[in-house]
């Protein structure tokens, strides 16, 4: 089960980590290393909880959207888990994502490779 929640945080700051080198200019990391474990864990928490209720509030507007509003539920995700980084760590570890459609963007990479990391499971 430890093995599981660890391997589950380095591929979440993996992810982080491949966002970060396919969108240069849009989102910065400030913290080093240990701001990618840190997102690593938070997403992660976050997935478990938040990500399943959202699923089922935003169920009509999948049907509607064909799917489409997954990227809407992880762009969500990922505003809140960098709103938890600055309360946990005080801007100490965070990251800085300007504007919506870049939150939208980051939101959609991370959802594709996180749906990859599952295919893979």
């Amino acid at each position: 089960m430890i093995q599981k929640i660890l391997i589950s945080i380095a591929l979440n700051s993996l992810v982080l980590k491949l966002t970060t080198i396919i969108l240069p200019n849009t989102i910065s990391v400030n913290g080093g290393i240990a701001t990618f474990i840190y997102f690593g864990i938070v997403f992660g928490i976050l997935n478990t909880i938040l990500k399943p209720i959202l699923n089922i509030i935003t169920l009509p507007l999948r049907f509607l959207t064909l799917g489409a509003s997954v990227i809407l539920v992880n762009t969500i995700i990922l505003f809140v888990t960098n709103i938890g980084l600055e309360i946990l760590f005080k801007n100490q570890y965070s990251l800085s994502i300007e504007g919506t459609g870049n939150y939208l963007l980051a939101g959609l990479i991370i959802g594709t490779i996180n749906w990859i990391k599952n295919l893979i499971k």
